[in-house]
C-alpha cells in the first residue's frame, strides 16, 4: 500500500521483500537487531532522494497490477 501512494519504505529483510533493495524503491532491515532500524531511519530522514525513490515505488507497483500484466500478456498473444 505504501507503494501505492508514493511512500518510501523501511521493510524486514527477508526474501519476499527482496525486490525493495533491487529496485531501490525502499531499505531493508536485519530481524536481528533493532540498532539496525534506528540507522535505518536515520539513514532514510537524511536521504535527499527519498521522493524520487518513492515515486518509482509507486511505479514499480503500477507496472506490476493486475490490469497492467494483462495487458502486457495480450499484447504478446496478439
Amino acid at each position: 500500500d505504501y507503494h501505492n501512494i508514493g511512500r518510501f519504505v523501511i521493510a524486514t529483510d527477508i526474501d519476499s521483500y527482496k525486490y525493495i533493495k533491487e529496485e531501490n524503491i525502499g531499505l531493508l532491515v536485519s530481524l536481528d537487531c533493532m540498532k539496525n532500524v534506528h540507522y535505518k531511519i536515520l539513514q532514510l530522514k537524511n536521504d535527499k532522494s527519498v521522493a524520487s525513490k518513492g515515486k518509482r515505488g509507486r511505479m514499480f507497483v503500477q507496472d506490476k497490477s493486475w490490469k497492467n500484466q494483462m495487458t502486457k500478456l495480450d499484447n504478446i498473444l496478439k
